[in-house]
């Protein structure tokens, strides 16, 4: 894990990204993305490098058919979302539909996941990530875990209590997908308020109790861009 401070991280996490899929111009890769503050960064990236080679998802989703929540409809509205969908890039949604069920849907995304994999033996998997103030990442929660998970898992879901957070129903990537299926992480995380957390991943020992960002000490190739 490294962390690369910057008076302009955004950038910094946006040229990151375009200099990956430069790398990985000829390899199929699997574009796993975060929402919030990860999709103004996207504007920036350059895209000349997308093509038919790349698959995208979203890092996680919020269960709802409203497209001011739902993950996807918003990242729709991006110039990376137009750009990738003018090179022929394929996508991964989680689609939620009226009447579906969460699990459902979930099953159906994890399926879609591995059959790319499957096609794709020797593809390469990258994930944007950003950092909750309450150190969660994805839709991975302190203290909350679906009850069905079991170790392997790639995804889960579960309905989140309240006090967390008000988009309470969650689909979102597992921990084990984290550290044994992606490749590389460019993570973004700007502001006063991630100081701690920042301080937290960059201490050699962690005393808390774990928190879902910690998974990031121990996931292949992780770059942190922050400017705290």
């Amino acid at each position: 894990m490294e962390v690369v401070r910057s008076t302009s991280p955004a950038t910094a996490a946006a040229e990151a990204l375009g200099n990956l899929l430069k790398q990985y111009s000829d390899t199929p890769v699997l574009l796993l993305l975060s929402g919030g503050s990860w999709f103004a960064v996207l504007n920036h990236v350059d895209t000349s490098s997308l093509g038919a080679h790349c698959t995208l998802s979203m890092l996680d989703e919020r269960f709802s058919t409203d497209p001011k929540i739902n993950n996807f409809s918003q990242f729709k509205e991006t110039i990376f979302y137009s750009a990738a969908s003018a090179q022929h890039c394929s996508f991964i949604r989680v689609n939620v539909g009226l009447g579906d069920s969460m699990t459902t849907v979930q099953v159906q995304w994890e399926a879609d996941l591995k059959k790319w994999r499957t096609e794709n033996r020797e593809g390469v998997v990258i994930a944007t990530i950003g950092i909750g103030l309450d150190g969660h990442i994805a839709g991975l929660f302190p203290g909350v875990e679906s009850p069905h998970l079991q170790v392997g898992d790639w995804t889960q879901s579960y309905v989140l209590p309240e006090s967390v957070n008000p988009n309470r129903e969650r689909i979102t990537i597992t921990n084990y997908f984290l550290t044994d299926i992606v490749n590389h992480s460019v993570v973004f995380a700007s502001g006063p308020e991630k100081q701690s957390m920042i301080t937290r991943l960059s201490s050699v020992e962690v005393k808390e109790p774990a928190l879902p960002v910690d998974v990031l000490r121990i996931m292949q190739s992780v770059t942190i861009f922050t400017d705290v």
